[in-house]
């Protein structure tokens, strides 16, 4: 319920802190149930909702690392990706360098990523870095 209603519909109508809050709480709910892989989907979201809404980059940092440091523990290898590309580029904009390629925890960078949405969240990523560092001509072209 947590990633179906706070991860696709209610960032249309709450605020975007709110659904990040929820996604958190829905991870809790999944771990203590059991449910690992919704539970790391939401953990996915809200790394997500918490970059997008404006949260503290090193916080956000923080919680990435805690939520790797499960998805290890769990085996859980589609949020190791996911939360590594993210580890990328908070690093990257917090430094205000290019990204770190390697992940301290994993060595992920999500360049290894063998599901269809791989180009699509490689390049989002890459984009976001891009522009963040001043590089607008490689941010469109990693949108295009």
């Amino acid at each position: 319920l947590y990633d179906i209603y706070h991860g696709w519909i209610a960032f249309y109508t709450e605020p975007l802190q709110s659904c990040a809050d929820a996604q958190r709480q829905g991870f809790d709910v999944g771990i203590s149930v059991g449910e690992t892989g919704t539970a790391f989907l939401d953990a996915i979201q809200h790394v997500g909702y918490s970059f997008w809404a404006g949260v503290k980059l090193h916080t956000i940092l923080e919680k990435i690392d805690y939520y790797l440091e499960l998805a290890l523990l769990y085996n859980i290898e589609i949020a190791q990706e996911y939360l590594s590309m993210f580890r990328g580029t908070i690093s990257a904009l917090i430094d205000g360098s290019q990204p770190a390629r390697k992940n301290k925890l994993n060595g992920a960078t999500g360049e290894g990523m063998q599901h269809s949405n791989h180009s699509i969240a490689t390049n989002f990523h890459r984009a976001i870095q891009a522009y963040w560092s001043g590089h607008n001509q490689r941010c469109h072209h990693y949108l295009e």
